[in-house]
């Protein structure tokens, strides 16, 4: 009987081994579930890596376009400015040459009445130096001298004034050019059917998914002058940035720029210039 009993007890190798092929198979089932759910977050983590990769490259096409627009105007204005230097340098050469031509002149006409002075003086001390025909012939050369180098003179000086107003001419439309680059540069990026996108190149920020995250947004304005900031959302979609339930109300010394600004656009005529730029910026 105690045989049977013992025999009864030990346990049969093929359940203990199914045991542990079951145990197993839970164990690496559930590991592969982990996986999965791992790979899907990482795979959603992707898309929406891809979607604002996306943004942020056409972005930096849209940006990049633009600095080629403007890199190629300032090169073709720095070209300009280059030439225009060359003939304000060689403008100025001419006129230190014309100035000390005329001066070169001016002291010969000095010598030349000096001479002429002297030379009466001694006509008229001296009888002896000529008959009065000679010294008449003396004194129309000396006058003949002395005029051509007054007429040389005075040409040397409309010369110079003809030089320094085309070289002031040109110096005026380098800087109007200058003005009109950047002025282009504040032009609209978008605008049609009424509906009118500028982009805002500062980080603002945006709340998404409960997180605070920054963007770049874009204005969006209609010709009525309706607007707001949007930015993408949780869903990877425009939206209008939310406000406060308190509203927003810009502070006393940002009413004052405002207000400064907008009546100085009014009297312009509503045309924005690039010294308007240049002074809201010294604010």
């Amino acid at each position: 009987m105690n045989t049977q009993l013992a025999e009864q007890e030990q346990v049969d190798p093929m359940d203990h081994a199914l045991a542990l092929t079951i145990a197993a198979f839970d164990a690496v089932s559930a590991a592969s579930n982990a996986n999965i759910d791992q790979s899907n977050a990482q795979a959603d983590e992707l898309e929406r890596l891809i979607n604002e990769n996306s943004f942020l490259a056409l972005q930096v096409k849209n940006l990049t376009t633009r600095l080629d627009d403007v890199i190629g105007q300032n090169e073709q204005l720095l070209e300009a400015r280059k030439n225009d230097e060359k003939k304000e340098a060689y403008f100025n050469k001419t006129a230190e040459l014309v100035r000390t031509n005329a001066e070169q002149i001016q002291r010969e006409a000095e010598q030349a009445r000096t001479k002429l002075e002297e030379a009466l003086f001694t006509v008229a001390r001296y009888k002896e130096l000529g008959s009065p025909k000679q010294i008449r012939d003396k004194n129309k050369n000396y006058q003949a001298t002395i005029a051509s180098n007054q007429k040389a003179e005075t040409a040397r000086k409309v010369e110079t004034k003809e030089y320094r107003h085309e070289i002031k001419t040109l110096k005026g439309n380098c800087a109007k050019l200058t003005r009109e680059a950047l002025e282009r540069d504040f032009q609209k990026a978008y605008s049609k059917d009424g509906d009118n996108l500028i982009i805002y190149p500062r980080l603002c920020e945006t709340i998404n998914n409960g997180k605070i995250e920054k963007q770049v947004p874009i204005w969006f304005a209609t010709d009525a002058g309706i607007g707001a900031l949007y930015m993408l959302n949780e869903d990877g979609e425009p939206a209008r940035s939310p406000t406060p339930k308190t509203g927003i109300k810009p502070k006393p010394e940002t009413m004052k720029v405002m207000k400064t600004m907008l009546l100085k656009f009014q009297r312009n005529g509503d045309v924005v210039h690039a010294e308007d730029i240049q002074m809201l910026e010294a604010m």
